[in-house]
């Protein structure tokens, strides 16, 4: 006997039942019990055909020749979760020994047990679940028939559709700025002077001597090259240089060889070089400015005389001139860098460089030191 019975209490009003559908219970001995849907749980009427959702399946399980007891209900019941997208679960309860087939199998071989029922709806739901693409959880939502599982990827397509991307640019590739020739390097001086502005010591006394042999701006190429030896830590040579370039007339020494002489703790007469001998007549230090700027030879003899106060106002006049000339913008970062106001001349140097002048690359490596 089959009693569709798993409805909600008609007698809700009274305390002494309560609860939803029918309540489980436990089968005998040689008893099988089915439920339309989970104990507790009410079944589906199916108010628009003759009988509920459960007994329109089952009635159909019932027909298939060949098939146990266990097999017709499992049937039924596989049939009855897909059509209602997994709300109404049948279930049963047996201690049946044995098989029992209400229609016996035909042949002389029993039927081979039905293949197992596959949830399409959920192999779909699982190959789909972690995808990234948000029409692809679209399109297999549409396909589904069970909407829990089909509103679970349309809101991971929404979710994912709300997230904003942005992509970053690929990075310019690297031009490496042309490298910086110093104009006129076959003149000692010249190359010694653009050397000693790089940091470049010991290289400035080389060139420095040479020039000292050919008589290129001797006095200037003494103080050079004796400035060049105290930044090499040759103190001694440092001083006696700086000597030489007073007696040749290089005033400019004087102060260069009194701090020094005070670093070491010399103190000279004071009268020691008060009156120089005149000085041999010799060419003044002019670099090759761009044509019709004396405003960079100005800079550039301030620079030599160390009055850097008056040479960045000089290369300053450069700059609004022609705002591309290199060298105006490294030279007035070294007159900032002997002021002492490292920011300007980094940005000084850093401008030289997007210029192209190599050379102001090591300007900035010894900004400080």
């Amino acid at each position: 006997m089959v009693l569709d019975a798993c409805r909600d209490n008609p007698f809700g009003g009274q305390r002494s039942i309560g609860g939803k559908g029918l309540a489980p219970m436990n089968a005998g001995k040689g008893t099988f019990l089915a439920y339309a849907t989970a104990p507790g749980r009410s079944a589906d009427d199916n108010r628009n055909g003759s009988n509920g959702l459960y007994t329109t399946h089952l009635l159909q399980a019932l027909r298939e020749p060949g098939l146990t007891l266990e097999q017709v209900f499992k049937l039924a019941g596989g049939e009855v979760q897909r059509a209602s997208s997994g709300a109404q679960i049948p279930w049963t309860s047996s201690s049946v020994d044995g098989d029992f087939y209400f229609h016996a199998p035909t042949g002389a071989g029993v039927a081979p047990p039905p293949a197992p029922v596959i949830d399409l709806d959920q192999e779909r739901y699982t190959a789909v679940k972690d995808s990234r693409d948000p029409d692809q959880l679209e399109q297999a939502a549409a396909r589904m028939q069970r909407r829990d599982l089909a509103e679970i990827l349309i809101e991971r397509a929404k979710s994912l559709r709300s997230q904003t991307v942005v992509r970053q640019p690929d990075p310019a590739p690297y031009t490496p700025p042309p490298t910086y020739a110093p104009v006129n390097v076959a003149e000692p001086f010249r190359t010694g002077f653009a050397q000693w502005g790089a940091d470049q010591y010991g290289a400035a006394v080389n060139s420095f001597t040479q020039a000292i042999r050919q008589g290129d701006n001797t006095a200037e190429a003494y103080r050079f090259r004796g400035l060049s030896y105290r930044h090499l830590g040759r103190n001694s040579e440092a001083l006696a240089d700086f000597d030489q370039a007073m007696r040749l007339g290089d005033t400019a020494a004087a102060a260069n060889r009194a701090d020094l002489a005070k670093e070491m703790g010399i103190a000279a007469p004071a009268s020691r070089y008060t009156a120089p001998a005149p000085a041999p007549a010799q060419r003044t230090y002019q670099p090759s400015p761009p044509v019709g700027n004396s405003s960079f030879e100005t800079g550039m003899n301030l620079y030599v005389q160390s009055r850097y106060g008056e040479c960045v106002a000089a290369f300053s006049a450069v700059i609004r001139d022609d705002p591309n000339n290199s060298d105006a913008w490294r030279y007035r970062g070294l007159c900032y860098k002997h002021e002492g106001d490292n920011a300007s001349a980094l940005s000084d140097f850093n401008q030289a460089l997007r210029l192209g002048n190599g050379l102001a690359r090591s300007d900035i490596a010894n900004l400080g030191k």
